[in-house]
Order: C-alpha cells, then sequence, then structure tokens
C-alpha cells in the first residue's frame, strides 16, 4: 500500500463496455492507451479491479478435459526439487507437475482464488486471496489436511516458512496482518499486526480481458528469529518472530520493494 509502480498494459482494441469501464477506471482516460501508473498509499485491488468479477465462478466453462488449470498465479518447487506445485486462481486449484517431465501430477482443489504457495518437506502452504483462507496440502498424499481462516476481506496474500519448517506466515493485504500457522500442532496462532504488505503492481491486458497483480513479500531470517521485509518507501524491518516488536530497521536504502 505505498507508491509503487503500476504497469498498466493496454493490448489492442476492445469491444466490450466493461472492458472499457475497467480501462478508465485505472487509467481515468477514456481510450485504450498504455498508461504508468502508481499505486498510491493505502490503494489495493479494489481500486483497479472490480473484485465481484475476480471471484466470477469459472465453472459454467467446459475447457475440455477436467480438470483444468487457469489463471497461473506464484509457483514453487518441492524442497526435494522432484515436484513444482502452481496456483491457479480462477479454478481454485493447484496443479503439481513433474519437474523432469513436466507431466501432471495432481489437481488439488483448494479455496477461492489461490495465489502464492510456500513448501517444507512435508507440506504446502497456500494463501487463497479472495477466499480469506489460508490452506495447508499435506505432500505426501497431495490431499488438504487444513484450512484456516483469515478476517473476512483480509486477502491473504503472500506466504513463508521458517527454516526448522515449524511456522508458515502469511501477510494479509487489507488489513496488515501477519497470520502465523504452526505446522507441528496444526494450530492458528494469534497475528501480528501492523505489518508491511501492500499492492506493488498491476497489469491489464484488454485485448483478452486478462489482468495479474503482484504482493510484496518477506523473508525469515536463516536462524529463525527474524521476519525481514520491506516498508515500500526506504526502510528494511526485521520484526521479532517470537514477539511480532520490531528489533531492527534499516533505513536509507531508497526506494525499498520486493
Amino acid at each position: 500500500m505505498k507508491k509503487i509502480f503500476v504497469f498498466l498494459l493496454l493490448l489492442g482494441l476492445g469491444s466490450l463496455q466493461a472492458q472499457r469501464d475497467l480501462h478508465q477506471r485505472v487509467s481515468g482516460e477514456g481510450i485504450f492507451a498504455p498508461v504508468m501508473k502508481r499505486v498510491q498509499k493505502g490503494q489495493t485491488l479494489a481500486d483497479f479491479l472490480p473484485l465481484r468479477q475476480a471471484k466470477f465462478p469459472q465453472s459454467d466453462i467446459d475447457a475440455g478435459v477436467a480438470p483444468e488449470g487457469d489463471y497461473l498465479r506464484q509457483s514453487v518447487y518441492t524442497t526435494d526439487g522432484s515436484k513444482v506445485l502452481i496456483a491457479n486462481q480462477m479454478t481454485n486449484n493447484i496443479s503439481v507437475f513433474d519437474a523432469q517431465t513436466f507431466a501432471l501430477l495432481y489437481n488439488i482443489d483448494v479455496d477461492d482464488s489461490p495465489y502464492d504457495i510456500a513448501v517444507t518437506d512435508n507440506y504446502a502452504i497456500v494463501s487463497c486471496i479472495f477466499g480469506d483462507k489460508i490452506d495447508v496440502i499435506d505432500l505426501n498424499t497431495m490431499t488438504p489436511v487444513a484450512s484456516f481462516a483469515t478476517p473476512a476481506g483480509a486477502q491473504p496474500a503472500t506466504v513463508s516458512v521458517s527454516p526448522d519448517q515449524q511456522y508458515a506466515y502469511v501477510a494479509c493485504d487489507i488489513n496488515d496482518q501477519l497470520e502465523r500457522i504452526d505446522l507441528t500442532s496444526m494450530q492458528q496462532l494469534n497475528p501480528f499486526t501492523d505489518f508491511p504488505v501492500y499492492l506493488s503492481s498491476f497489469s491489464y491486458a484488454a485485448a483478452n480481458n486478462r489482468y495479474a497483480f503482484k504482493f510484496s513479500s518477506f523473508e525469515i531470517s536463516p536462524d529463525g528469529n527474524h521476519i525481514i521485509a520491506v516498508d515500500g518507501e526506504n526502510s528494511v524491518v526485521f520484526y521479532n518472530a517470537t514477539t511480532g516488536n520490531i528489533d531492527y530497521t534499516v533505513s536509507g536504502v531508497g526506494e525499498a520493494n520486493a
């Protein structure tokens, strides 16, 4: 939610009024011309994308042999490098591919609009951005084993796991909250508040009515003691992984974005 560049890629001329309306809403112009905007402080996906359109069910379209995957988001290798997991936002599933042959192995249903994935040896943690859920998949059985709710409308976005693989952290954009999951007890812990996560880019192609977006990311220190995030302005912030308090701030690093 900081001043980050938004790249709006508007390709070709569209004939649908909905495309014109969305373009005018994003660019402030009535014509289809490439524009570049900055995300202003406090802006979210709702400022660029009608969320009812993003959540529109796609199950009424038979695209071929089921199950299908559509609207690719984040991807990740398993820790042994043998498989690749890809989030499919529109079809609400995770596709698992063999990393060597690229053969599709599994499609795993999750909650509404999966966006990011992080993995341990045994689990995949998925943020379902418009479902306000955090889903956990057992990588041994390739089945969901837990689902944790965030506050309504929080939009859980980016995910990281601790080096010891005990904790999963999921940053939510709307309420700037960091959700914490204990993967050993499979319980949701008290969240950390005032955590900097923000929409960093949004792009839209009018010719094919497709859009994409990206949120800021964060990392866990190698010793697991700190959660490291950028504030979108000029600082890198080190949060205590136990208390959520700020232990260190490194300022003067230019336009700090991730």
